[in-house]
């Protein structure tokens, strides 16, 4: 019925950028806790009867609105959908969670999947995280390559291999991603490795490095050598490697010396 009101004057602002929604103030506040707080009390938004909205943009916010008002909302794609339910579950409107929830899997495709993986994730939305997974492990060479899918940090891809196909340590992880083409991952994960590489991890490290072909690595190792050599003379650990990987190793010593 909220779609019949348009003839009571709104008397509150959404403002996003140079841009602004108009509501009314008692309706927004019904539909969203999160909203009613803060004009329950003495607060910015409750002396000018707006609230700045900043980490949305704003035809998502505008889509969220018109969806709250029973309008219909423009280019109503899952990118959308996913932006909506965002705002709703930030500011608690679940009125809106409830009606769209379902939408996001029934739309899972290797081209939404890093929108909806990544919504998932951030809002806890574990049983459809859990399907994300089980989808990447099921689809994996199609999903890694869409131009969304890059767009995700290394950490949370990492993360999805780490659920998808149960690898335990960062250099399974590692591995998992340069066997699957996923090397957008490689260089910022292995700046932590480079970071925190220790005699513990130093034959690990050289394994997987010279196993797939990491010359950035291969450079710190040679120099973790060139730092330790004493002690990884006597490693055990050292000379199970591989005899073409201790020589290179010992020869990247030589040459970053």
């Amino acid at each position: 019925m909220v779609r019949y009101c348009d003839h009571v004057p709104t008397d509150f602002d959404i403002v996003v950028g140079l841009d602004r929604v108009k509501v009314h103030k008692g309706y927004i506040s019904m539909i969203s806790p999160v909203i009613n707080a803060m004009l329950s009390h003495d607060t910015a938004e409750s002396r000018s009867n707006t609230v700045k909205i900043t980490d949305f943009n704003f035809e998502t916010v505008k889509a969220v609105i018109d969806f709250c008002y029973g309008r219909e909302p423009e280019n109503l794609c899952v990118e959308t959908i996913v932006g909506i339910l965002r705002f709703a579950d930030k500011y608690d409107i679940r009125a809106v969670t409830e009606d769209l929830s379902n939408i996001p899997l029934a739309n899972l495709s290797p081209k939404t999947f890093a929108t909806i993986a990544h919504y998932a994730y951030d809002c806890s939305k574990d049983d459809l995280f859990k399907t994300c997974c089980n989808y990447f492990k099921e689809h994996l060479g199609e999903v890694v390559i869409t131009e969304k899918f890059t767009t995700l940090t290394p950490y949370f891809v990492a993360h999805l291999l780490k659920e998808a196909f149960h690898v335990k340590t960062p250099y399974d992880v590692l591995r998992h991603a340069y066997a699957n083409g996923i090397s957008f991952i490689l260089d910022p994960l292995e700046q932590s490795v480079i970071e925190n590489m220790s005699l513990d991890t130093f034959c690990i490290t050289v394994h997987y490095t010279w196993e797939c072909k990491r010359d950035n690595l291969k450079n710190a190792c040679g120099k973790f050598f060139n730092d330790n050599q004493a002690e990884i003379r006597k490693m055990k650990e050292f000379y199970d490697l591989p005899p073409n990987f201790v020589y290179e190793v010992l020869k990247k010593g030589y040459d970053v010396a």
